[in-house]
């Protein structure tokens, strides 16, 4: 992992960038109690990771998409992930949300365009 310098009161600290999505989803399912990337989870929701995107140093978004069953759309969805120290034996603490409605996009083109807005500081 990619190895971020950040100044802080007591002097420098490093810390990992979360920087793919492998990253993420590696060091979510070593830290993490949570089962948001566990194959089963994933399986029962029928949900893919479908792109990423880095954020602010504790913060990224990525995009899932889910399918209710074979009948219906595959929609897509903005998450977004923030990462907080637990303690310095814990590891870090992950937060994952979802950003605005769930499914509300019926393209990963679309949910794409609204990060790029997102993170140009536009809404």
């Amino acid at each position: 992992m990619k190895q971020t310098t950040y100044k802080t009161k007591l002097g420098e600290k490093q810390a990992p960038d979360l920087y793919s999505v492998d990253d993420l989803i590696r060091d979510y399912d070593r830290t993490s109690s949570g089962h948001y990337f566990d194959p089963g989870t994933m399986r029962f929701f029928k949900s893919k990771v479908v792109d990423y995107f880095r954020g602010e140093k504790n913060k990224a978004y990525f995009i899932t998409s889910e399918r209710f069953d074979s009948t219906t759309p595959r929609l897509y969805t903005i998450r977004v992930v923030t990462r907080k120290r637990a303690s310095c034996f814990h590891g870090y603490k992950y937060n994952i949300e979802t950003l605005g409605e769930f499914q509300s996009f019926k393209t990963s083109s679309q949910a794409k365009k609204q990060i790029e807005k997102m993170m140009k500081g536009k809404k």
